[in-house]
């Protein structure tokens, strides 16, 4: 069986042409590529869906209803494959920076925490973007844990030398055992950091007053 092309006249196998279509393959796939006829095609696409707007839905929502699992394969298969884009736009738009050097750092940190070492960043499989809340400055990036025990002592040098005083005083026992070495050369370069550059505040300290910011 054969049928003839109403676009480029010529007599073809009825295999030749798309169902209800009377231009074979060849002409429909020219008539696709070229930029003028999509854009008249784009065009009275957009117009008629704003003239029929509530038929569309209505349709697209009705084969929705009647191609559920079909629908949700091909949403999954569209979300996973955009997983890369989305999390280099949160990235940029949160923290000013891509998904790229998010991955430049990690590699540094040896695919650590930057705080206690860990391997195991407890956020959804993520390690969290840790940066300064009033010059908006990325720092590093860190487990879950560490993140928040950071925002609970909100930034604070003086806090978290409290809490180690405090540790140290009433008997605190080292309990994370897989990360202790780590914890212990982090703390040693912090301490000696702190001994070089002395940080301290430069107004006199009153009577009760922390001497650390």
């Amino acid at each position: 069986m054969s049928k003839r092309c109403c676009r480029c006249k010529i007599e073809k196998p009825a295999t030749e042409f798309w169902p209800s279509q009377r231009r074979c393959k060849d002409c429909c796939r020219s008539y696709r590529q070229n930029p003028e006829s999509r854009a008249k095609r784009n065009a009275a696409s957009r117009r008629w869906y704003a003239e029929n707007r509530e038929r569309a839905l209505a349709d697209a929502q009705r084969w929705r209803a009647q191609n559920h699992e079909k629908y949700r394969a091909t949403y999954l298969k569209y979300w996973k494959s955009r997983t890369g884009y989305r999390r280099n736009y949160n990235l940029k738009r949160a923290y000013g920076i891509t998904l790229e050097q998010y991955d430049s750092m990690l590699a540094a940190q040896n695919e650590r925490c930057g705080c206690c070492g860990t391997h195991t960043p407890g956020h959804k499989g993520k390690f969290v973007v840790d940066h300064c809340h009033l010059s908006g400055k990325v720092r590093g990036l860190l487990c879950n844990n560490c993140n928040q025990a950071l925002g609970l002592m909100r930034d604070s040098i003086g806090y978290g030398l409290s809490l180690v005083a405090y540790l140290a005083k009433t008997g605190g026992v080292e309990h994370y055992a897989g990360c202790q070495p780590y914890i212990y050369e982090s703390a040693k370069e912090i301490l000696d950091a702190l001994a070089k550059n002395n940080w301290r505040r430069p107004e006199i300290q009153k009577e009760g007053e922390p001497a650390w910011n």
